[in-house]
């Protein structure tokens, strides 16, 4: 499984905006492989707002399907140049499988 941790910012004013476009591009069926889940989140600091959503996701063949071959764009659509966004992705780790974290 891949966690893919999405970030954009913009001012506090901004936030309705922001969860339109993250509602509207993940209510899309496309008929293309969904996220297994989807968890979205906000906060407010200095006069911005930071919204992350975290969905987790079966293969990277599955992201490229919603974002074509450049995986470090917000899914299939960019967001106006006026919102700071950032994408990472992270590969899950099973510790059932004897993994032990760092410091574990």
């Amino acid at each position: 499984m891949i966690l893919r941790v999405f970030r954009v910012r913009g001012a506090t004013g901004d936030e309705g905006p922001i969860l339109r476009f993250v509602t509207h591009t993940l209510a899309k069926p496309r008929g293309r492989p969904r996220p297994v889940r989807v968890d979205v989140a906000r906060r407010f600091a200095g006069g911005s707002v930071e919204v992350v959503v975290v969905s987790i996701w079966r293969t990277w063949e599955d992201i490229q399907a919603w974002t074509g071959p450049d995986v470090s764009k917000p899914l299939d659509q960019d967001l106006p140049a006026m919102f700071e966004t950032r994408v990472d992705h992270y590969e899950s780790v099973d510790l059932a499988e004897g993994l032990v974290p760092p410091g574990g």
